[in-house]
């Protein structure tokens, strides 16, 4: 069912008569979407991992998800105990006999509409959702030197969803203070956890490139340019739980999309090249 306007609109769905015995369900809302996939959805994987008598149940992974490589390779270090992956399409219907359902660790409410104004309690988050993944993924893994740059700025360049609108101008003036311009859509997985856990300060344009976050180091700080309008809880809640400290570079909107991520806004050159002088 969908609620929209006071009107109920049914859905249908799609049924091919697949039966399964047993699964478990890691199937979510936004799940091609980096930040909700890793947090939202595999950091509780791990709750089940401690039941051993789980061990062997498949795992139900939505199919979009998988279709978008950097997941993959996210789901596949997460999945410790290599359980099946079963692919479902959105809208299926699949009939199991015993289904895993795991509780949630984030509770985001369906608010995104236009006007609507995020509050802090909207952002609720569990320690473990962030532990989870940070444990999994980094273990004792140590990062190779070369992909260790002291100040990254996280390029949105190649994105169709382009939100800065005076991006170039922003990129050339960090580049000019020393900042390693990194394009994290073009990235693999492992080069993005590499390049986040070896950076002192990461900068960019607010978006779900900031869920690397769960892999810095502590005492690190993220630069996130965003308009006051854009309530930053979701990043700086993981960012307080790892002692990693943030500075929210304040832009002005200059057009308002439907949601706050279609919004376009612009930094003002001088107030930024003030920030920078400040953290020479």
């Amino acid at each position: 069912m969908k609620y929209k306007n006071k009107n109920a609109v049914t859905l249908a769905y799609i049924d091919e008569g697949r039966t399964l015995e047993k699964a478990i369900s890691l199937i979510g809302c936004f799940a091609s979407n980096y930040y909700h996939f890793t947090l939202e959805i595999l950091s509780r994987l791990k709750y089940v991992d401690n039941i051993q008598k789980y061990d062997d149940y498949p795992i139900l992974v939505d199919e979009n998800a998988l279709k978008i490589e950097q997941l993959k390779e996210l789901l596949n270090i997460v999945n410790q105990k290599k359980r099946t992956v079963i692919s479902v399409k959105y809208g299926e219907k699949i009939h199991i006999k015993e289904l895993i359902y795991i509780s949630h660790n984030i509770w985001l409410p369906p608010n995104y509409f236009k006007g609507a104004v995020p509050m802090p309690q909207d952002f609720l988050i569990s320690q473990t959702a962030v532990m989870n993944i940070r444990t999994c993924v980094l273990g004792k893994k140590k990062i190779a030197q070369e992909n260790i740059h002291q100040k990254i700025f996280l390029s949105r360049k190649n994105c169709s969803n382009q939100r800065l609108i005076n991006f170039a101008e922003i990129e050339q003036l960090f580049q000019e203070y020393g900042f390693h311009i990194i394009y994290p859509d073009g990235l693999s997985l492992e080069e993005q956890i590499e390049t986040f856990n070896g950076a002192d300060y990461i900068a960019g344009c607010t978006g779900g490139a900031f869920t690397n976050l769960v892999y810095c180091h502590e005492g690190a700080t993220a630069v996130i340019i965003a308009p006051p309008t854009h309530k930053l809880y979701c990043f700086t809640n993981i960012a307080f739980m790892l002692h990693v400290g943030v500075t929210v570079l304040e832009s002005c909107t200059v057009d308002e999309g439907v949601a706050r991520s279609q919004d376009k806004f612009e930094l003002d050159l001088v107030k930024c090249r003030q920030f920078l002088e400040s953290i020479i």
